[in-house]
């Protein structure tokens, strides 16, 4: 049965229902392909998350309208080709193990009200706290990886969020400039355990689940 989670900065009421966490990837995978016909982006939370968010949400600002040019400035300068051959030819884990945590307890899929999910942090006024991008930063990011990795979110936290990558990248020189970029939007080193760019860029290779979180 679905019920008010919490109400965004700008007023607007979030809906959702809870179901055992076993259960909630499932639903998302149900849900996303109704998007296109209900305009409601499903995503994963904890059941205390909607009300942690409704109270450090800040103000995002006017809504861009317009979707965000190009390669996000908030992620500073891209990669030069010696930068990306310097990367490529450092320490390269040949296997890297992605552990995933156990699915237990409760989950609540949330339903937001946006026309693309890379729209979510300027709903939710999302980040500007900690280590996190201020919400019009995190949503060009956002529509960055989206655009050219076809990540989609489906777990948010308050520090942490999951995505499906549809589009990972599927050689070194690839991996290496998606971790140049991805180091800067979250702190995945630290995430990981890890020392180095090539090191995120074995991680990241063939991922179709990438996995962000901020200090």
């Amino acid at each position: 049965m679905l019920h008010q989670l919490m109400t965004t900065p700008g007023g607007v009421p979030v809906h959702g229902f809870a179901v055992p966490a076993a259960q909630a990837r499932s639903w998302w995978r149900r849900l996303r392909p109704r998007h296109a016909t209900t305009g409601l982006w499903p995503l994963l939370m904890d059941p205390d998350t909607p009300a942690e968010l409704a109270a450090m949400a800040g103000d995002p600002g006017p809504e861009p309208w317009e979707e965000p040019p190009g390669r996000p400035a908030a992620l500073g300068r891209p990669p030069t080709e010696l930068d990306l051959d310097e990367l490529e030819a450092g320490e390269w884990p040949e296997v890297y193990d992605r552990p995933r945590e156990p699915d237990e307890g409760t989950a609540v899929v949330a339903l937001l009200p946006v026309a693309a999910p890379w729209r979510i942090p300027l709903l939710l006024g999302y980040g500007d706290w900690n280590g996190y991008p201020a919400p019009p930063a995190h949503a060009a990011m956002l529509h960055h990886f989206h655009t050219r990795y076809g990540a989609e979110p489906v777990i948010l936290t308050r520090d942490s969020l999951e995505f499906t990558v549809a589009r990972p990248p599927l050689d070194r020189r690839a991996a290496v400039a998606l971790a140049w970029d991805y180091e800067m939007y979250t702190d995945a080193l630290d995430l990981h355990g890890l020392d180095s760019l090539p090191e995120l860029a074995a991680v990241l290779l063939g991922a179709t689940v990438w996995r962000a979180w901020w200090d």
